[in-house]
C-alpha cells in the first residue's frame, strides 16, 4: 500500500520541505516514482495542475474558497469542475470542509504573512498581536525557486506516469502476435483434417 503522499502536515512534512530547501534526496520522492497519481494522464489534466499550482503557489492567500474557484483559476480543461482535480491530486492540494482549495507546502508554513500589507513577520512580532490581527494573517508565498520544483514535479509525476502506463501494456502485441500465431495454427490443423477428410469421401 502506498503511504500518504507527500506528508500530511507535521514533522515529516517539514522533513521534506528541508530536504527540498537543503538540495539533499527526498526518500517520500523515491515512493512517489511508485505511487504514481494515475489522474495526471486524464486529458489536459497536467495542464490544470500546473494552472492551479501557479496561482495557489503565489496568491497573496494561501487558501481560495471555492465562490473564487473561476475567478482565479479559470475554467479547468480535464474536469467539468476544479473540485475533482484538487481531490484526485492531494499530492499537491488540499480542500478543506469549507471548500477551501490550498496547497500542501504552504500549509507546511505558519501564518505569518499579512496579505493586505503583504508583509512578512517573525513569530516573535506575532506573539504581540492583537488576536484579530492574527486571524488575518495567512501562510506566505512560495518563492519562485518552489514554485518551480512544484512545476517540474508534476512534469516529472506526468512522464513517469506515462511510461508506466506503456511499460504495463507490453505484453499486448505479445498477446496478439502470439495469439495470430495460435489462431493460424489451429487453422492450419483444421484445414488439413477437413483436407484429409475429403479425401477419404
Amino acid at each position: 500500500m502506498c503511504p500518504n503522499w507527500p506528508p500530511t502536515v507535521g514533522a515529516r512534512s517539514a522533513r521534506s520541505i528541508a530536504i527540498i530547501r537543503a538540495g539533499r534526496p527526498d526518500p517520500w520522492r523515491t515512493i512517489v516514482a511508485v505511487c504514481l497519481p494515475r489522474h495526471i494522464l486524464r486529458g489536459a489534466r497536467l495542464g490544470d495542475v500546473i494552472s492551479l499550482i501557479q496561482v495557489l503557489a503565489t496568491t497573496s492567500w494561501h487558501a481560495i474558497k471555492e465562490e473564487h474557484w473561476e475567478y482565479y483559476f479559470g475554467k479547468p480543461q480535464s474536469a467539468d469542475h476544479w473540485k475533482p482535480v484538487l481531490l484526485e491530486h492531494p499530492e499537491f492540494f488540499r480542500v478543506e470542509n469549507n471548500a477551501d482549495a490550498a496547497l500542501k507546502w504552504r500549509w507546511a508554513y505558519e501564518r505569518t504573512f499579512d496579505p493586505q500589507r503583504l508583509q512578512h513577520y517573525e513569530l516573535s512580532e506575532i506573539r504581540d498581536m492583537p488576536i484579530e490581527e492574527k486571524k488575518k494573517l495567512h501562510r506566505e508565498p512560495l518563492t519562485p525557486e518552489q514554485v518551480s520544483t512544484l512545476m517540474n514535479a508534476a512534469i516529472e509525476l506526468h512522464a513517469r506516469a506515462l511510461a508506466q502506463q506503456q511499460e504495463s501494456r507490453w505484453w499486448i502485441p505479445i498477446a496478439w502476435s502470439f495469439g495470430g500465431g495460435l489462431l493460424g495454427a489451429i487453422l492450419g490443423v483444421l484445414g488439413a483434417i477437413g483436407a484429409a477428410l475429403l479425401k477419404k469421401t
